[in-house]
């Protein structure tokens, strides 16, 4: 069974943070096959709009988020971020909503599925002490 959410520590320092961030950009590379190397497949990071969050967390059902990794046609590693039920489920629009955003009901959206971030390569945040200045 999976440990309770609110029992989980999702914190970590902005020197952890930067210690595992350097080491994922100064190895990307290095985990993936020959044929892969230098085109991007994994990004350094992916920037979403706010709005897509303030969504998902309007269920009050949703009790965390779950990060899921995909990949597009031309073999782009992107995440894809789904709200989290108490339970430990994946909340999911129905089968007569997916492909859609549209209304449940008046007043609640289906369960979105977050993804199309922006991606760093090729469009990358200014400089921070994470992204180590791409």
């Amino acid at each position: 069974m999976m440990e309770s959410l609110s029992k989980t520590k999702n914190k970590i320092s902005l020197d952890d943070a930067k210690k595992m961030t350097k080491k994922f950009r100064e190895n990307k590379d290095k985990v993936v096959k020959d044929q892969f190397k230098s085109k991007h497949v994994l990004p350094v990071c992916e920037t979403f709009d706010r709005g897509a969050f303030d969504d998902l967390l309007s269920n009050p059902a949703v009790k965390g988020l779950r990060v899921y990794f995909g990949m597009t046609d031309d073999d782009q590693v992107n995440v894809i971020i789904v709200g989290v039920d108490e339970g430990g489920k994946d909340m999911l629009p129905s089968a007569e909503d997916a492909g859609t955003m549209r209304l449940a009901s008046q007043d609640a959206p289906t369960d979105p599925i977050i993804e199309n971030g922006v991606r760093c390569p090729t469009t990358c945040p200014p400089p921070s002490a994470l992204n180590g200045g791409v």
